[in-house]
This record gives structure tokens, sequence and C-alpha cells, in this order.
């Protein structure tokens, strides 16, 4: 067939073809190449070295919305003041530019979030995990083509806060770990929309935490209420393993771990990875994410009597980010005004505690 045509249609297949061709093979060419183009000079690719929402200069402005942050953090300890309150601000990444060998923590970070803890009580447990980051930066624990940090990055948090809280972590080589995806695109390609990036995919590891539990939460799409036999979802293929995604509320119970023993967690996505971790200790761990909750959450969550334990965990940037502040403020409004009243009463906080009502299920 393709002979019986006229030369003038021969050409337009043969040059049509060509373009094929030379397209298949510079997509191959790309694919082969996506690893040293992680590692390039920062000028020659800023949009996604520098991706400025989630990788930013360390700079006063920063700081200068650190009091309010701050006070929002401090809000809780009011809510919970028997609780120990920790806080974990996480570091991002970027491209390395001084060699291939690895991707590394923007330099500043460190002091970055010293520098905010600063601004916050201590009565709230500062735990500053940069150093431990660095120390097993040679490890898989940040993707490469997603803002996130991996399980590995999020498990050396996990274990710091254990230290910090005197409890004995559970060791990684006692969980069973499972690939969720061996080719995943992230976000950083979505963001940036860069060509060179465009097949370059990462793996997807989950760690089972070893004790039965349940989960029941409301997701953020429809705000229906569901239930799974584990917060890690092996049938979903990129971060959303962790949890299932950012959703408003999220109550996992724990059957062989003491029923007095509850944390509560606000989070935004970094959070995610961290907390199936925690299911080696706690028999209840209440989750917010505060960018989808409603005012008023200590009403909705599940008959909270003896909260022990509070950790807010989110990366640093959400400092400088005013909306999510302001979640964070405007869902524990309500408790915050009646806080106040029993002050200006001359009630010790001390002495008291918050119990809470439930209407999760509604």
């Amino acid at each position: 067939m393709f002979f019986s045509l006229k030369s003038k249609h021969k050409i337009s297949i043969f040059l049509s073809i060509c373009l094929i061709l030379s397209t298949l093979f510079y997509d191959i060419y790309l694919c082969a190449n996506i690893s040293s183009f992680s590692y390039v000079d920062p000028n020659q690719v800023v949009e996604y070295v520098e991706y400025e929402e989630n990788a930013f200069p360390y700079e006063e402005t920063i700081l200068e919305k650190s009091d309010r942050y701050a006070r929002a953090v401090e809000n809780y300890k009011y809510i919970f003041p028997k609780a120990t309150t920790s806080i974990i601000l996480v570091p991002t990444t970027k491209s390395d530019d001084s060699g291939p060998r690895y991707r590394t923590i923007l330099i500043n970070q460190k002091k970055l979030i010293d520098d905010i803890y600063t601004h916050i009580s201590d009565k709230i447990n500062k735990i500053n995990i940069f150093d431990t980051l660095v120390e097993h930066i040679d490890e898989n624990i940040y993707f490469k083509y997603d803002h996130h940090w991996t399980a590995m990055g999020a498990y050396y948090a996990y274990v710091e806060f254990c230290k910090s809280n005197n409890i004995t972590p559970i060791r990684l080589d006692k969980l069973k770990k499972v690939l969720i995806n061996s080719k995943w695109q992230g976000s950083i390609y979505n963001s940036t929309k860069d060509d060179r990036i465009k097949y370059a995919t990462d793996e997807v590891y989950c760690y089972l935490p070893r004790k039965k539990h349940t989960m029941t939460y409301m997701d953020s799409n429809d705000y229906g209420t569901y239930h799974r036999d584990s917060c890690v979802f092996t049938d979903l293929n990129g971060y959303t393993a962790f949890l299932g995604g950012d959703n408003p509320y999220t109550v996992i119970e724990v059957e062989d771990n003491p029923k007095d023993k509850c944390i509560l967690v606000i989070k935004d996505s970094y959070g995610n990875a961290l907390i199936p971790f925690l299911c080696e200790h706690y028999g209840s761990i209440v989750v917010i994410d505060p960018r989808f909750a409603s005012e008023g959450f200590v009403e909705t969550l599940k008959s909270i009597s003896n909260v022990t334990d509070v950790l807010i965990c989110s990366a640093v940037y959400q400092v400088e980010v005013g909306k999510y502040v302001g979640q964070m403020e405007n869902i524990i409004k309500n408790d915050i005004k009646k806080q106040t009243k029993l002050i200006s009463a001359g009630v010790d906080l001390d002495k008291i505690y918050i119990s809470t009502k439930s209407n999760i299920n509604k």
C-alpha cells in the first residue's frame, strides 16, 4: 500500500515517522539522564531546584510571623494543660549544587527552626530534627521528585520524638516494609511542568504497624465517615498511602496498647508518614489537619477525656503561611474563649482537664 502512494504522500509519511521516532528517542534520552538532572547547577533549572513553595531562603520576614505561630502552638497547651506538648518543624529539601552524591537539606533551616523555637514557650517540648536528618542524608529520607519526606525520613523524626518523651522507639527492622509504587511521579513535575523531569519517578515504601488497629476518618472530599483496618493504605500508590491522604479528622485505635495513652496530632501532610509509627505506643491517636477541620474541633473528636500527649508536626514553611496558622487558631477558637474565662475567674488550668464529646459519626 505504501509503495502505491504518490511521491509527495510518501515524503509526508516518512517525515511523520521521523518526527515520531525523534520524539521517542528524545524521551528515552530524558529518562536516561534524569539522575544527572537531579544534581545540575541551580542556575540551569531554577524552577525545579528552588520550588519556592517549599524551599525558601532564611529571611527575617519568616521570624516576624513566628510570634503568631508560637501563640497558636501554645494555645493547645492551654486546652490540654496536663498533656506533654511537642512540636516538630520538618526541614524541606532541594538539590545539592556541590556535587552529584546526594540531595541535601537546605543549609540554613537548622538556624531557622531554632530561631522559630525561641518564640515558643519552654512549656512546649521543641524538637529540632535537622541534625538527625543530616546524619542520614545518604539514605532515602526524601523523595527526589516530590516535596515530601519518605517513610524513612519520618521514622527518624519519630525516633527523636520518642527520645524526647522517654519512649522506646520500635526498631525499623521489626516492621514489615512494603513497596507501594516503584514508578511514582510526585508533585515536582506537576508544579513546574518541566519536561526534563516529565518521566522522573520515585519508589514509595511504607512500613506497616505491627499492632492490630482500626482507623476511622472523615474524608476531606465528601465529609463522609469511613472505617479501615489499617492506617496505611496499601491499595493507594503514592504519598496518600499514609492515612489515605489529608483528612479533617482521623481516629486510630490500637487495642493492645494502654487505653489511657492518647496522643493528639495537629499536622499538615508531612505528619502523615510519621503517624503510623505511633501505633506502637498509644491506645488512641487522634489526628487533625487544620487545613480541612472546622471550628470547635474539641467537641467533634472521639470522646477524649485523657489526652496524654500533643504533637504538632508540619513543614517549617507553614510558619509563614497565614492561612494555615489561622486555621490552627480557628479550630480551637471556642475552646480558647472558654479557657480565657476560666483564667479570668482565677482557675488554675494545671488542675483541670477539658473533657470532649464526639459527633464524628454523624
